[in-house]
């Protein structure tokens, strides 16, 4: 099935497809799927380092409805901010779904 993933902020696109997000951006994150699913987003930090930013202690319900997006911060409770991770070098964005319940992550 097709999932899309969309972030919004102060962001550029390079020649690659590439989206770059300068340090201390205020992110927002808009995900869609055309089935009933249960999602999760991650930060994938240049040293091997993931932290899930979906879903968390304030949106715990990772469940997404079909053709409905999905916005991550849902409410004013929280942000998400990017921030310079050393050593330095590209941060990524990836989701995950699964139209079964996705395991929690460990540690």
């Amino acid at each position: 099935f097709n999932l899309t993933l969309n972030a919004f902020g102060q962001t550029a696109t390079d020649l690659s497809g590439v989206i770059e997000v300068p340090e201390q951006t205020l992110l927002a994150i808009a995900i869609k799927s055309d089935v009933d699913c249960h999602a999760a987003v991650y930060s994938l930090e240049p040293d091997g380092k993931a932290v899930r930013l979906f879903p968390n202690r304030t949106d715990k319900d990772g469940r997404l409805k079909a053709g409905e997006y999905r916005m991550i911060p849902s409410s004013d409770r929280y942000s998400i901010r990017t921030r310079l991770t050393p050593p330095g070098g590209t941060d990524r964005l990836r989701a995950f779904a699964s139209t079964e319940p996705l395991p929690e992550p460990a540690g």
